[in-house]
């Protein structure tokens, strides 16, 4: 009998990890802050690469930043340059100053909740042997029609998230099936140039970045992913409704139509942009809306001279001579 040919440590594809910094955003969590940080212990030990933890606090009324600085296991990142505890009002605000401390190749975002475990991001790793490429956002997005979870589960998991993004990504032509998505990843350099693109008070942060990382031709893999109940991590986080969430979206377009090209176009200071990354058409943009508004108000003073159809003259002319002939 052949014995087995033993494989050779040239023969093993070896999986490249890249240097991750994970920011985790959470409010009001000082009585859970252990439970919060069990699924990021899991993360830190199973990752074979450099690894550091951002902990965005956002505005807690209890002692969450007390208690996050006293963490014991955050402590020890810390001695070990491995860890930082963040202040902000706004989740936004939070991302935002995570990405530019942020020390690691990628971005691993934490919100909203642990529906779904930040673990998810060693998967994706494995799916990328060769490397995560460096023009991607992966989104960790939440299978609602096919999840094994029971209804009442589904519909706490649903209630989480805030409405009002519901409504920008109605409001928008984004082809994100989970905008809100609880983990998700992003190159660093990505990552900060599409948060400072964004309004750091926005109540719609994450769905304006990805709706941006799509105009910008960055790709956006949404694997879909099985999903629990998971605690919140943003307590009292204020909700929006559909007034709201309708200014929010006009507001974004506003910008995004209008005003960041007339800013583009006339000044000479432009944000470095990664590579990769295709270059905004700011001249597209603000010639089809000075298009629109020209017509909102040209159309109007038009049809004091001419009907739904252009021809209303020569019809009525025609109809009173057919008038005369029968009669």
């Amino acid at each position: 009998m052949a014995a087995k040919k033993k494989q050779t440590s040239s023969s093993v594809s070896k999986v490249h990890t890249p240097a991750l910094s994970v920011a985790m955003s959470l409010k009001n969590k000082e009585q859970e802050l252990d439970k919060v940080l069990g699924p990021v212990k899991e993360l830190f030990r199973d990752w074979d690469g450099k690894i550091e933890l951002l902990m965005v606090d956002v505005s807690s009324d209890d002692n969450t930043q007390e208690a996050l600085n006293n963490n014991e296991f955050i402590a020890d990142l810390k001695e070990k340059s491995k860890g930082k505890v963040i202040s902000s009002d706004s989740v936004g605000g939070g991302l935002i100053q995570a990405a530019d401390q942020a020390d690691g190749d990628f971005l691993l975002t934490v919100t909203n909740n642990l529906s779904v475990s930040p673990k998810l991001v060693r998967q994706w790793v494995k799916q990328n042997p060769n490397g995560i490429p460096d023009n991607r956002v992966f989104i960790a997005s939440r299978d609602w029609e096919n999840d094994q979870v029971n209804k009442s589960t589904k519909h706490e998991v649903k209630n989480l998230e805030p409405n009002n993004n519901k409504w920008f990504k109605a409001f928008t032509n984004t082809r994100i099936e989970d905008p809100q998505a609880p983990v998700k990843l992003y190159p660093t350099d990505v990552a900060q140039y599409l948060f400072h693109q964004i309004s750091e008070n926005s109540s719609c942060f994450e769905t304006e970045v990805l709706h941006r990382a799509e105009q910008e031709g960055v790709q956006i893999s949404q694997p879909s992913v099985k999903f629990g109940h998971g605690l919140s991590l943003m307590d009292d986080a204020p909700k929006g409704g559909f007034f709201r969430s309708l200014g929010r979206a006009l507001a974004y377009k506003w910008n995004y139509q209008i005003q960041e090209p007339l800013q583009v176009l006339f000044s000479k200071d432009h944000p470095d942009r990664p590579q990769g990354l295709k270059q905004p058409e700011y001249f597209s943009r603000l010639a089809f809306s000075a298009i629109l508004i020209l017509l909102f108000f040209l159309m109007p003073v038009l049809s004091f001279d001419y009907g739904v159809t252009g021809d209303e003259n020569v019809q009525q002319k025609y109809g009173e001579e057919l008038v005369d002939y029968y009669t």
